[in-house]
């Protein structure tokens, strides 16, 4: 277990810690009851965002698309177009739109 302070940032392993441990810090009690996920992993790469990366052409086509005015989906249409298998979603390319607009 290891517990350290930059500035009010705390980062806390939690590895190690055995069931029903207990730690208290001066802002926080926490308390591991079960130290295993409660959920099983996923099976659907799109879950995952390392699946969903963008390519460069995919880069360069959302913005110009989105250049040009295309909505979201418009820009999604095109991208599975030229790539079928695409795991790219309407929302990674909301937020690619945004970082090209800041």
């Amino acid at each position: 277990m290891s517990l350290d302070r930059d500035g009010s940032r705390k980062r806390l392993s939690l590895d190690t810690l055995d069931t029903m441990q207990v730690i208290i810090t001066d802002k926080w009690r926490l308390e591991v009851q079960h130290k295993h996920h409660n959920y099983s992993r996923s099976l659907d790469p799109s879950t995952h965002n390392v699946y969903r990366r963008r390519t460069l052409a995919q880069k360069d086509l959302i913005e110009s698309m989105t250049n040009t005015g295309a909505r979201s989906m418009q820009i999604l249409n095109a991208i599975q177009k030229e790539d079928p298998e695409t795991r790219v979603s309407a929302t990674d390319i909301r937020n690619e739109r945004k970082a090209i607009r800041v």
